[in-house]
């Protein structure tokens, strides 16, 4: 089994499309993937204030920001 990298991965996405499972798929050597689905929700008001709650739910120092469109 190949070590897992000390790395957490934040997906902000609003739907789950062919590019959103690319971009799941491309993110599992990290130790910690984090989907913050926003589909059933409004569209993001303010883009900066989503990303440091998600950022402040990352378990490790080095965190990846990764769109999945």
């Amino acid at each position: 089994m190949k070590q897992k990298l000390p790395l957490s991965v934040v997906i902000i996405t609003h739907r789950k499309d062919e590019r959103f499972e690319r971009a799941v798929a491309s993110a599992q050597k990290a130790d910690e993937v984090l989907i913050a689905d926003y589909s059933h929700k409004p569209p993001i008001a303010d883009f900066s204030a989503a990303r440091n709650t998600w950022l402040a739910k990352a378990q490790h120092e080095w965190v990846l920001f990764l769109d999945s469109d």
